[in-house]
């Protein structure tokens, strides 16, 4: 089964993984769960942008408006 990761790029020990998640056919079946997916990945990119110290939400609601066009 395909698999989304998203991982922050740390100085010292490498990547760090922020979410790893499953991808079901089910996750597409309804905009509900489609619209879950991306927040789940929203929140990922979040936390992996304070990991990496950058500024969150700018980079995070970016990817979110993107996500929901391709998968809205």
């Amino acid at each position: 089964m395909p698999h989304l990761l998203v991982t922050a790029d740390t100085d010292s020990t490498g990547d760090s993984l922020v979410l790893a998640e499953e991808l079901t056919p089910a996750l597409f079946a309804d905009q509900h769960s489609r619209d879950q997916l991306v927040e789940r990945v929203g929140w990922a990119v979040d936390d992996a942008a304070v990991v990496e110290g950058a500024s969150p939400h700018r980079e995070a609601s970016s990817l979110t408006e993107r996500l929901h066009r391709w998968f809205g």
